[in-house]
């Protein structure tokens, strides 16, 4: 596979910020709207290293629905800040978490993979 490692240290770090950043109420800012982008060229970097190996393709899956369960948050609050989080997600908090965690847990599957070639 190629190596991916930094995006999926940056995605997972990346995504684990943003949940705390919005968990914890901060505001929007300008910043936020940067890494998110950053984020999403790391996943699809991922994404395509993973396709081009050609031998993970359930874990690509995975990778892709996490990711994509991630975003739909991370976009709420990219689109509205806080309100426009809230109007989409309130009480959804947990639910948030729950899908953060799956995503590093599938990043950290992926980086397992990336020290352990297999041939």
């Amino acid at each position: 596979m190629l190596d991916v490692e930094d995006s999926l240290r940056r995605l997972a770090t990346t995504v684990d910020h943003h949940y705390q950043h919005i968990a914890n109420r901060h505001e929007f800012m300008r910043a936020w709207a940067v890494q998110f982008e950053l984020a999403y060229t790391d996943f699809r970097v991922i994404q395509l290293a993973l396709q081009l190996d050609g031998k993970e393709h359930e874990l690509l899956e995975r990778f892709t629905a996490t990711y994509d369960d991630v975003y739909e948050y991370e976009y709420a609050f990219a689109a509205g800040g806080l309100e426009g989080f809230d109007a989409k997600f309130s009480g959804r908090l947990d639910s948030y978490k729950s899908d953060v965690d799956l995503l590093l847990g599938t990043i950290s599957e992926i980086q397992s993979l990336d020290r352990h070639p297999q041939s």
